[in-house]
């Protein structure tokens, strides 16, 4: 009965000797290669909202139906309610748009997961009757790696 404790034991030890830090076991290639497949989606919902297409703009989003997005202090029941809303905004006439951003950090956390915390403005393109200054908007947007591929599960934004 002693030996097998002993061997038990050992066994727990040798496992959490072996286990590391997922993060740490990413080299700098690996990690180029997701921020790079990151920045590429981003960009393509990003050109979404310039173009005013929902679709494209929420095609990010995990289907996870635990996937939450809060725009400017409103908690969106489903990320198909905030694409439909977005959709029928986007069907009014108004003038394109362009985001610009003053910052941009993407924080690879482990092999699966993966934050971006931007700043950017918003600029409304070729209204020449609109005088205000562009919105400046605020991210924070949690990506998963998911079977389908990387997949927005929490985003965040706000803005004055």
């Amino acid at each position: 009965m002693k030996f097998r404790k002993i061997v038990q034991l050992s066994l727990v030890a040798f496992m959490f000797g072996c286990s590391t830090d997922e993060s740490m076991q990413l080299t700098e290639n690996q990690k180029a290669k997701i921020s790079d497949e990151i920045k590429a989606l981003w960009q393509k919902s990003v050109e979404g909202i310039e173009q005013l297409d929902a679709n494209s703009a929420f095609d990010i989003f995990s289907e996870d139906p635990d996937s939450k997005y809060v725009r400017n202090g409103h908690l969106y029941l489903s990320i198909e309610q905030a694409r439909q809303q977005y959709a029928q905004w986007f069907s009014k006439p108004q003038p394109k748009k362009k985001l610009d951003y003053e910052t941009f950090e993407l924080d690879i956390l482990d092999r699966n997961t993966v934050i971006i915390t931007a700043v950017a403005k918003l600029y409304k393109v070729g209204d020449s009757t609109e005088t205000a200054e562009p919105l400046t908007i605020g991210y924070t947007v949690v990506w998963r790696k998911e079977p389908v591929g990387w997949k927005v599960i929490n985003m965040h934004t706000s803005w004055p």
